[in-house]
């Protein structure tokens, strides 16, 4: 049933008043004046009504990526929302507009209208909303509300149509031939590379505090006198452990260290799986389950949210030697700089990106200068060059390995990145 509005209440009153004084008057006009009256507000009634009724409403959501639809969206894609009206009945509706809360612009949620002047008989028509998603993460569009107010606006009719619906945003990603910063920290030896896991036993190693008892060379300690656990052929071990802080974020919402970490992450993880390997994903608590499967490793990338009371420096020293480990850490974030010295140390094989540029006084320089010092390969990031950044993972070691100096930490060699 329509409601009455402000401007309808004061319509009300004043035919009121004018019937009591044309009754009191006997003033001819003065009746005439308040049928008027009375007969505009049987129109503000009826219409909105006759307008409403059994119209149906429905919203469909579409990607747009290089003038073609797609079903997988990412930052920076163009949405298309198509709001539809449906006039099944025998006369046309006039005046209709309807509105949806939606988070696709904003994360706190903006409330979007749209209007129709006319929906013909029989017909059904649709109107576009055009919108450019600039971040990540889950996006809420809310139920639509269709009204209709005219021709006055004394009454208003509104029909709620409960068709709440989420889009889920992929971080941005960039196309990568190649993981060459990994490449730089393998160790070569004897023509293949040497890792703590595989299914091939290439040799053995010095024990470093850490390393499971199961790897353990029992032959080989006996022998040297030392504990000494086993190194395997590493081209059975392809994992990859992708870590991001989440604890530590700083920069604004759509440019954080978390959204850059989370394209990066994209960016690489895209690289592995389309060369089959497997890429796990640490966010401060225990590592995800190893998976080929890249897009499920974008859904995950996609629903990061900042949680303060998860530490990725806590989580990294619970990895084991042997791990390979590719790291997303903020330029000021000591904690987490030592801790992947120290895994270094430990005999796992470390590379980092350091984010830079998102507060004041943010200089990557001397965070790259430390891990690289721990014999981590390393390049720097910065807020706005995103692209230079992935050209520098994927180039790092495509010169001659022969050209680059190889340093020795805990058992372990790595090539030294010479420039970001």
């Amino acid at each position: 049933m329509p409601m009455i509005t402000r401007r309808g209440v004061g319509l009300l009153l004043t035919a009121i008043a004018v019937f009591f004084v044309a009754s009191a008057t006997r003033v001819g006009w003065l009746h005439l004046a308040d049928a008027v009256l009375w007969g505009l507000l049987a129109l503000s009634l009826i219409f909105p009504w006759a307008a409403v009724s059994g119209v149906r409403a429905t919203r469909r959501i579409g990607v747009r990526r290089g003038g073609r639809r797609s079903v997988t969206p990412v930052e920076g894609d163009t949405v298309d929302v198509d709001v539809s009206l449906e006039n099944p009945g025998a006369w046309p509706r006039y005046l209709l507009s309807g509105s949806y809360d939606s988070t696709l612009e904003a994360g706190d949620g903006q409330r979007h209208r749209f209007f129709f002047a006319m929906l013909p008989r029989r017909a059904r028509i649709t109107a576009t909303r055009r919108v450019e998603v600039r971040r990540r993460g889950r996006h809420f569009l809310g139920s639509l509300t269709l009204e209709c107010s005219g021709p006055f606006g004394m009454f208003r009719r509104r029909k709620r149509f409960e068709a709440p619906s989420n889009l889920l945003v992929y971080p941005r990603w960039v196309p990568m031939g190649r993981v060459g910063l990994l490449d730089l920290t393998q160790g070569v030896a004897d023509g293949h590379n040497r890792s703590r896991a595989g299914g091939e036993i290439a040799g053995s190693r010095r024990y470093v505090f850490g390393d499971p008892m199961r790897q353990m060379h029992w032959r080989n300690s006996a022998r040297t006198g030392r504990p000494a656990v086993k190194e395997f052929d590493a081209r059975t071990d392809n994992a990859v452990v992708l870590a991001l802080d989440v604890g530590m974020v700083r920069g604004k919402p759509g440019e954080t260290t978390l959204d850059y970490g989370a394209r990066i992450a994209a960016s690489v993880s895209r690289a592995i799986t389309g060369a089959g390997g497997d890429v796990s994903l640490m966010t401060g608590s225990a590592t995800g389950a190893p998976t080929t499967n890249w897009a499920g490793m974008m859904r995950s990338l996609a629903m990061l949210e900042p949680s303060p009371d998860r530490s990725l420096g806590n989580a990294l020293r619970q990895l084991v030697p042997g791990t390979r480990l590719l790291a997303a850490v903020w330029a000021r974030d000591g904690v987490s700089v030592a801790a992947l010295s120290a895994l270094a140390r430990r005999g796992c094989t470390v590379t980092a990106v350091v984010l830079d540029g998102f507060e004041p006084g943010d200089d990557g320089a001397q965070a790259v200068g430390m891990l690289r010092n721990a014999g981590i390969a390393a390049v720097s990031c910065h807020r706005g060059a995103l692209e230079d950044a992935i050209a520098a993972i994927e180039r790092a070691g495509a010169s001659d390995h022969s050209g680059a100096r190889h340093v020795r930490t805990a058992g372990v060699r790595a090539d030294e990145v010479l420039a970001a």
